[in-house]
């Protein structure tokens, strides 16, 4: 469940959709995308605070759970998972602001 405030964002390129809810969680980068095997996100140090990743499938049955801090790189290991279309939601512990990110696993 999401509390949206005013400042909702939607942007769209290709296999690559990210939606912002709050403000804008800009300082994490995810790449790329479409992804073989691993995913990269970079989190600047603009904020602190942790990041927590949840990582869903189209059912929306959670695949993945990682917790990062701001000015760190993670890495998402995808090597198990079957090609098909994925959700990152991206959550600052601190605000609270939500960054949705469509990812696109292929073989």
């Amino acid at each position: 469940t999401f509390l949206f405030s005013t400042r909702v964002r939607a942007s769209s390129s290709s296999c690559a959709v990210r939606i912002q809810v709050g403000d804008p969680l800009s300082s994490i980068s995810v790449w790329p995308n479409p992804v073989y095997s691993k995913l990269n996100v970079f989190i600047s140090d603009e904020l602190t605070g942790k990041v927590v990743f949840t990582m869903t499938d189209m059912n929306g049955k959670i695949v993945t759970l990682k917790v990062s801090y701001f000015g760190s790189q993670t890495v998402i290991d995808m090597n198990d998972l079957i090609q098909g279309v994925y959700f990152l939601r991206s959550e600052n512990s601190v605000t609270h602001n939500t960054s949705i990110s469509k990812i696109c696993k292929i073989n």
